[in-house]
């Protein structure tokens, strides 16, 4: 109780930023305001967007079109298989390197690490297959899923020659190279 007889008012509490992040001022102010109202800004933006087109002119599926969209994914497919290809030629080097002899790296046992790096061995869509091992020279083939065949040679000077298929088609060049 004070001297007047009156009980005092308990002390009011002040909040402020300068102490909780030690920043001041009215920018910290304003991005406090606005992280406050995100949420609700989301809601009132998402909610009133126009989800659908209404009277808008939808695309036609023209036989341009579709044969494009087929294109793109045979050659997705494609440099998937080439992928493949590259990497098991890279791993087929290295096994090299270690035995002077690429008859030692034909195998998918001999070849842990392109099993294990998902390189699946055989002569189906999706498969690897080394068609041909002397001790310099090797030649494997890579099956798209879109049925092109990526060939890769290791002739005896080093020099590797990429091959494919179907020229024109999917990831292979008119050529016939990759």
């Amino acid at each position: 109780m004070s001297e007047l007889g009156y009980e005092a008012a308990p002390p009011r509490l002040r909040v402020s930023l300068n102490g909780a992040w030690g920043v001041a001022g009215p920018f910290s102010r304003v991005v406090m305001v606005a992280w406050l109202l995100l949420p609700f800004l989301l809601v009132l933006g998402l909610t009133h967007i126009p989800w659908k087109a209404g009277d808008a002119a939808q695309p036609e599926l023209t036989p341009w079109y579709v044969s494009n969209v087929m294109e793109s994914n045979r050659r997705g497919l494609d440099d998937h298989a080439k992928a493949d290809a590259g990497t098991l030629g890279s791993l087929m080097e290295a096994c090299f390197a270690r035995t002077r002899d690429f008859a030692a790296c034909d195998e998918p046992s001999e070849l842990p690490a392109a099993v294990s790096a998902g390189g699946r061995f055989g002569d189906g869509k999706g498969e690897l297959h080394v068609t041909g091992v002397t001790g310099r020279t090797f030649a494997l083939s890579a099956r798209s899923r879109s049925t092109t065949s990526f060939t890769i040679t290791r002739g005896a000077n080093g020099r590797l020659l990429h091959g494919c298929s179907r020229p024109g088609h999917g990831g292979c060049r008119p050529d016939g190279r990759w």
